[in-house]
């Protein structure tokens, strides 16, 4: 993930987007992370990264949605050392790619369905 996308995190717990100028939500922030592009949120008052922060909210409101596969991830990273925090993050590096990978073939055969 080369590139990385401002978000602008307010007082009144309102995200900025700071490429499109608008108002955001974190199901974007997930979105932004998923087409490859890595995302930094700073508070807006006090110039603060307050990415880790925005992540954990979106990883809450997954849990939601798929609890037993978050409460894994949450034992593997709380338990985990060095050597398994690196494993870790090479299995999720290249989960983030291959659900990149897939959203990209998924789009091309939409176009090529459209022509």
């Amino acid at each position: 993930m080369a590139k990385v996308q401002i978000f602008k995190y307010y007082k009144n717990r309102k995200l900025y987007n700071t490429v499109t100028k608008k108002l955001s939500n974190h199901k974007e922030i997930l979105k932004t992370l998923r087409q490859g592009t890595d995302v930094k949120v700073i508070c807006n008052e006090s110039g603060d990264d307050v990415t880790h922060h925005s992540l954990f909210q979106i990883l809450i409101s997954e849990m939601k949605e798929s609890p037993t596969y978050v409460s894994k991830i949450f034992k593997i990273l709380l338990l985990a050392d060095k050597s398994k925090m690196l494993e870790f993050k090479k299995f999720s590096d290249e989960y983030i790619f291959s659900l990149d990978t897939k959203s990209k073939k998924s789009k091309t055969k939409t176009k090529k369905n459209n022509t």
